[in-house]
């Protein structure tokens, strides 16, 4: 027994020296959740830009744009929902039968609402009870939607699908009406199917078999009886349970587990070669400016790929998946855009900045009973760094005055939309985050209090001081502003990540958008020097003692689910160099040296 222990424990240590060897060769440091408090003293001497220039550079050398083709897991979650393809599979042209299997999985007693969407012919039980049945058919090749309730204990429930295709589209669709990350789905829990399997499809199927005379209402052998290793005879030969057509994926060739890449097409990654874009024109650094252009270039060349990806092979998380604007826009975007015709250009800024103005209106009107519960989410007071900016930009980009204004005004009612939801005026700052329709209590973080006010930083330097919204997002500015100040750690120069919490950790990206936006106020007139250097100098010197020699940001925490217990904010551990911690840096810096040449 001794020596059994023995051996286990020798390969165990094996594989953890072999893991820690993987993560070492892709990310230098294995341990990517830091341990501990850094101080380094390698830029405290040295000026915000030749910081910057260190910080950039490193950057660009963990980001190659490049992509590599690899057998994708599907997951065993429902979450954004499931697409089989049959035709794919077994073919079209001729009317056949097919039958498929899956199992949904829950970990309490719950109910889901599913929308259903195929074409042709469809039958569905769950655990043997007959649950949906569309018998109808024409040769229109109809799409059909249909909404599915289901009542779910704590378990696994066998779904089981047979479907008639007439020759054209075979496809079957599950899309739950709410996100559902928690509802388990695949087949790793039927008996006989090896993870080998189960790591590559949520499905198993079985066919194509001919249409039988009484069509659906016909019994087809894998219904009989599911049984691993049985044969039937199909519509041209045997046939015995297997999985969908699987493909290999286009993918990124390097990828952080914690926080993915900086080229990848995100609201994070967007921002920082945005950021990076300015600092070329800060530094006169051509690097800098070519990596935007890459960026760009890549988020532009990308289309037809997540087109491809997300359309013919149904891969809803296919990388570079937030291109289509579904998700929250941001400045890269009007980069890309203006790449287009000037005519395609103005449809699609409208389409983006109304689909963001639609969602403020319904996060605004919680009462309106024609919102949809996916409309009355928590907003969070960061989502004005990860959209302001974009309407900013889009601003700029018009050469329409009469379009330039509308903008501004669209701009100004978004942020001042999240302000009245978000900001607590009894403090002077902003919660997390805000859930319409009833008073709530999330902590004061740092991170979404900067990125709220360099938000607003940027809207008043465009909007003219003539402007009806001026004066009272001025006013929003200065006063936040001086709380924050306040809500410094005067020893460290550091914010903490609750800022009303001196024992909750220092964070980097809060430090650096909170110290960007008060430089940016002296810079911009808005707020004394006399009052807010001081704080500033504090806060840069902070900055600097997180970052290494060689430019990695350390310190910078990672995202977490909105609570309003603040005790799961304290939990959260930082990381090094994720985007939105160095995009934080690089914009301090740059408001730095403006400041400092104005001496």
């Amino acid at each position: 027994m001794y020596l059994r222990r023995r051996s286990l424990f020798l390969v165990n240590l094996l594989t953890i020296f072999f893991l820690y060897s993987s993560l070492y060769a892709q990310f230098g440091n294995p341990f990517l959740l830091e341990g501990g408090k850094r101080n380094f003293t390698a830029w405290q001497s040295k000026s915000p830009k030749e910081t910057a220039i260190a910080v950039a550079n490193r950057t660009i050398s963990q980001s190659p744009f490049a992509y590599k083709l690899a057998m994708e897991k599907t997951g065993e979650k429902l979450d954004a929902g499931r697409t089989l393809d049959l035709g794919r599979t077994f073919g079209l042209g001729k009317e056949a039968v097919a039958i498929a299997i899956s199992e949904i999985t829950t970990q309490v007693d719950t109910s889901i609402k599913l929308t259903i969407s195929h074409n042709d012919q469809l039958i569905i039980w769950l655990d043997g009870k007959e649950v949906y049945q569309y018998l109808k058919t024409d040769n229109k090749n109809t799409l059909v939607q249909a909404d599915l309730d289901l009542d779910l204990k704590r378990g696994n429930h066998r779904l089981i699908l047979k479907s008639c295709t007439k020759g054209q589209n075979w496809i079957i669709s599950l899309q739950p009406t709410d996100w559902a990350p928690n509802i388990g789905f695949g087949i790793s829990k039927i008996p006989g199917v090896d993870r080998s399997v189960s790591d590559y499809s949520n499905w198993l199927i079985c066919g194509p078999f001919a249409l039988e005379t009484s069509g659906m209402m016909a019994t087809y052998g894998p219904e009989k009886e599911f049984k691993i290793g049985s044969v039937w005879e199909g519509m041209s030969g045997p046939v015995a349970w297997t999985i969908p057509k699987t493909n290999p994926l286009v993918n990124l060739t390097t990828s952080n587990p914690l926080w993915g890449t900086y080229y990848t097409y995100s609201v994070q990654s967007a921002s920082l070669a945005w950021t990076m874009s300015a600092l070329g024109t800060v530094t006169d650094k051509l690097d800098f400016t070519n990596y935007s252009a890459r960026y760009y270039k890549n988020m532009a060349d990308a289309i037809p790929l997540v087109d491809y990806q997300q359309n013919s092979l149904h891969q809803v998380q296919s990388v570079h998946q937030e291109t289509d604007g579904s998700q929250t826009p941001n400045p890269i975007l009007v980069s890309v855009i203006s790449a287009r015709s000037e005519t395609e250009r103005k449809k699609e800024l409208v389409r983006l900045l109304d689909d963001r103005l639609k969602y403020l209106k319904q996060i605004s009107t919680p009462s309106n009973k024609d919102i949809p519960e996916s409309g009355k989410n928590t907003i969070r007071a960061d989502e004005m760094f990860l959209s302001i900016p974009f309407l900013v930009e889009a601003c700029k980009a018009s050469k329409d005055e009469k379009e330039k204004v509308d903008l501004l005004n669209r701009v100004a009612e978004h942020l001042l939309s999240i302000y009245r939801l978000s900001y607590n005026a009894s403090q002077n700052l902003y919660m997390d985050a805000a859930n319409p329709g009833r008073k709530s209590t999330f902590p004061f973080v740092s991170r979404s209090n900067g990125m709220a006010i360099f938000a607003t930083s940027l809207l008043l330097q465009q909007l003219p001081k003539s402007h009806s919204k001026y004066k009272e997002l001025l006013k929003i500015f200065t006063v936040h502003a001086t709380q924050l100040a306040t809500s410094q750690n005067n020893k460290t120069g550091h914010w903490h990540l609750i800022l009303t919490d001196t024992s909750s950790l220092v964070e980097t990206s809060g430090t650096g958008f909170i110290t960007a936006s008060l430089a940016k106020g002296i810079n911009e007139g808005w707020l004394p020097r006399a009052k807010f250097e001081k704080s500033i100098n504090l806060g840069w010197n902070a900055i600097a003692s997180q970052i290494s020699p060689e430019g990695d940001v350390f310190g910078v925490g990672l995202s977490i689910q909105p609570s309003e217990d603040a005790r799961q904010y304290k939990k959260l551990r930082t990381v090094r160099n994720a985007p939105w911690g160095i995009t934080a840096v690089l914009q301090a810096a740059m408001e730095i040296e403006k400041l400092k040449a104005k001496k």
